[in-house]
């Protein structure tokens, strides 16, 4: 046991030895994960009775559905493969 306690000091002592003086000992560069960290700040609050107001006039809620429901510009088609388009799709039971 007094032995497998010793090994980490003795390894370390040979490496020193047979590393050249000047490349012995490295630099560390620490860098905190948390430089440049941004605490919580509270978001200024609205003025309510302007922002309900705002909404009546673009329509009140139906607007905001109407957006949802606005489908995408359709994407450009893809090209089939020659072999895929030769064969029938058959449908899902």
């Amino acid at each position: 046991m007094k032995k497998a306690l010793c090994l980490p000091s003795h390894a370390l002592a040979f490496v020193l030895s047979i590393a050249p003086a000047s490349h012995a000992l490295a630099e560390l560069n620490y860098q905190s994960a948390l430089d440049g960290y941004q605490p919580y700040s509270e978001p200024e609050i609205a003025n309510w009775p302007q922002a309900i107001k705002t909404v009546e006039e673009i329509g009140g809620w139906r607007a905001y559905a109407r957006e949802a429901t606005e489908a995408p510009p359709p994407a450009a088609p893809t090209a089939m493969p020659a072999a895929a388009a030769d064969k029938p799709v058959e449908p899902k039971p």
